[in-house]
């Protein structure tokens, strides 16, 4: 049977909740994706979330790694915007893309899309009165990003102490043949020469010019007695080894290995860059400065994985010298914001682009993207199995094997037979239930996408609820899903015994409901009444179609963000709607556009409510209740209420439907509390 995405959540639940296992098919997916050359934060570092694959690992809300369960290459190109960070910090995405975000004025966090963010608007303007200012106050702000674990190669071993790689980054010399480290704490002087390695030791050493001075030179002593020959300076080459032999001040940079390394790695660097070229502000708040645009970047990284949160700015550096400014060259400076939400300040259109959507398993859904910035997933099986608390267990029946459902065949103890042991994806009898949840939720998703073989094994795991000659545990919840046959995906049909024994359910476009969330998302009305007046144009996919996009709810909301500033549309304007919508649509909705030409105007209802002609022609009724829905308020209410009346009860309700959508206050006004008690059946 179709249904619709908004009551699908609702009905595998009450399926469920009989014991029965339900199977789901849908049309092809509409995804929130990012621009596919964004990045993603993984335990190795930065990767194109275009480039990612199925099952690799990437880093989550609680820093720790987290496993991709799907990647969704969208079709088409899609408008990508660059959401950006009071700190700078910026990610790429589309207009659908979920966030968790907070506002000091709610009690918790909600999920909101990009799409919502800007209808909402980024900020009040609030006047400062002791300044005589105008004053922005930006209402939402991203999670604070973790401290991050990466995956560190066990076999590396650091020559130079990480904390002294920060000091002399910091205040070192490194392009003399011997290192200079120079500065006015004796105990940092100090610090240094505890943490020279063997072979290297503190040569001249002198205090001038209110600072402390000293040379790292060969520690003959210790190269003697280890018999070890070494030509020139020992440190100097151990700096080379690690690509920071002669760098000059402009030129310093964190070396890859220990950029990645370990988190305490991390904190140990960012602390020794801080006691040198850093500052402390007011106290608590950090900053950091250099000459080097590659260093700031990299402290800005390393600040960043490590829980800081930095912002970056470059200006022009110099000193006076008898009246007269001489410049230096470019410095960079990084201030810590301590203690402060991470706001977002601006969304801006980039332009259309590639985009990719993933799933991971991580349970809030988060991973980090872009600058360091927490980021959305979402999908209807969590909803259901946050409604029943459930871990969720994403299995992709297309990439598996047999033995990944049957289980491992191994010996028994005396190795007389062998039987088959569960792969641990599986929650087994007598396993214990995550700390938190109340059992679990196996998602078996493409699942008439796996090969014959592979359905034949899930037969045993859907109706036996066994893996192997072992029982799955109790609380394990089951549901499947995979592509219809008519979309001319990659389809195996299932066995009759398997579709007999589960619930089946058709995803479909519910054009009442999509209008009921337009209205709420200020989907232009002239779409709007489009699609009241043909529900059949809100998604024309074709299995077979060879054009470069389609009608779908996705595509439609792209051209109400392209026609919002246009209230005079035309047959010019065709080739700009037809690039999100086929052509074929676009001139259709160009067509009834058309009919908004002749339309009544309000302030004419307004000035007649009782006399003014009510049109005859449904499509220009359509059109009309498409206008009054948007722009009926509080003090024409009355007016238009008397005008809707004469109109039939399907256009009443079409037209109140989408002003109590879009302004649930008017509900409270007295001639539409009389309507409602005549329609409410209906309106709700």
């Amino acid at each position: 049977m179709k249904v619709s995405t908004v009551k699908l959540p609702d009905l595998l639940s009450t399926v469920m909740m009989s014991g029965i296992t339900p199977m789901v098919k849908g049309p092809p997916a509409i995804g929130k994706a990012l621009a596919n050359r964004e990045r993603v934060l993984t335990p190795s570092g930065f990767q194109r979330i275009g480039r990612l694959k199925e099952r690799q690992w990437v880093i989550g809300s609680n820093g720790k790694p987290t496993q991709i369960t799907g990647v969704f290459p969208q079709s088409g190109k899609r408008p990508i915007y660059e959401v950006i960070c009071k700190d700078g910090s910026a990610i790429l995405c589309d207009a659908e893309h979920k966030w968790t975000v907070n506002n000091r004025d709610w009690k918790k966090s909600k999920i909101k899309t990009t799409q919502e963010l800007m209808d909402a608007g980024l900020y009040n303007l609030e006047r400062d009165i002791k300044r005589n200012t105008t004053n922005r106050r930006y209402k939402f702000s991203l999670p604070a990003t973790p401290a991050c674990e990466f995956n560190v190669n066990a076999e590396i071993s650091y020559e130079i102490d990480p904390y002294l790689l920060g000091l002399l980054l910091g205040d070192g010399s490194l392009s003399r043949p011997n290192v200079i480290f120079t500065n006015a704490h004796e105990a940092l002087i100090d610090k240094v020469e505890t943490l020279l390695p063997a072979h290297s030791c503190v040569g001249h050493k002198e205090f001038r010019n209110g600072a402390w001075h000293i040379s790292i030179k060969n520690n003959l002593a210790n190269l003697l007695f280890n018999a070890i020959t070494i030509k020139g300076n020992a440190f100097k080459k151990d700096l080379a080894a690690i690509g920071i032999g002669n760098c000059k001040s402009v030129d310093k940079a964190i070396p890859y290995d220990y950029l990645h390394g370990s988190l305490q790695t991390r904190q140990a660097i960012y602390q020794g860059l801080i006691d040198t070229d850093g500052y402390v502000l007011k106290g608590k708040v950090h900053e950091y400065s250099t000459s080097s645009k590659q260093l700031a970047n990299d402290f800005l990284f390393l600040a960043r994985s490590i829980g800081k949160n930095f912002s970056i700015s470059e200006r022009e550096s110099g000193y006076t010298k008898d009246g007269e400014f001489h410049q230096c060259g470019t410095s960079y400076r990084l201030h810590e914001f301590t203690n402060q939400p991470k706001l977002i300040k601006e969304i801006n259109y980039i332009g259309e682009e590639n985009a990719t959507c993933i799933s991971v398993a991580a349970e809030d859904n988060l991973f980090i993207a872009g600058d360091f910035n927490l980021t959305h997933n979402s999908d209807i099986i969590r909803q259901v199995a946050k409604k029943f608390n459930l871990s969720v267990i994403d299995l992709r029946l297309s990439q598996c094997d047999i033995t990944d459902l049957n289980g491992f065949p191994s010996l028994n103890q005396d190795k007389t037979k062998s039987t088959f042991v569960p792969m641990d994806t599986f929650p087994m009898e007598g396993d214990e239930v995550p700390k938190g949840y109340e059992g679990w939720l196996l998602f078996l998703d493409e699942m008439n996408s796996a090969s014959m073989s592979v359905q034949a094994a899930a037969f045993k795991l859907v109706l036996d609820r066994a893996v192997g000659l072992k029982k799955l545990h109790q609380k394990v919840a089951i549901i499947c899903a995979g592509n219809r046959d008519i979309d001319k995906a990659i389809v195996n049909r299932l066995s009759t015994p398997m579709q007999s024994r589960l619930s089946h359910f058709e995803l479909s476009v519910d054009h009442k409901g999509w209008l009921l969330w337009a209205a709420e998302n200020k989907i232009d009305h002239r779409i709007m009444s489009f699609v009241s007046w043909k529900p059949e144009m809100l998604y024309n996919f074709k299995p077979d179609h060879n054009k470069d996009t389609y009608a779908s709810p996705r595509t439609w909301e792209f051209c109400s963000r392209l026609i919002k500033d246009n209230n005079s549309l035309n047959t010019s304007d065709i080739p700009l709607i037809a690039s999100v919508i086929d052509e074929a649509a676009a001139r259709e909705f160009i067509s009834y556009v058309r009919v908004f030409a002749s339309l009544i105007t309000i302030p004419q209802i307004i000035a007649d409510p009782h006399g003014i002609d009510v049109p005859v022609e449904p499509s220009t009724q359509y059109a009309l209740c498409g206008k009054i829905g948007a722009e009926m308020a509080e003090s024409t209410v009355v007016p238009l209420m008397t005008f809707l009346k004469r109109m039939g009860a399907e256009f009443q309700i079409m037209s109140l439907q989408r002003v109590l959508k879009r302004s649930p206050t008017l509900i409270a006004h007295p001639a539409i509390k009389t309507w409602i008690e005549t329609y409410s059946q209906e309106l709700f």
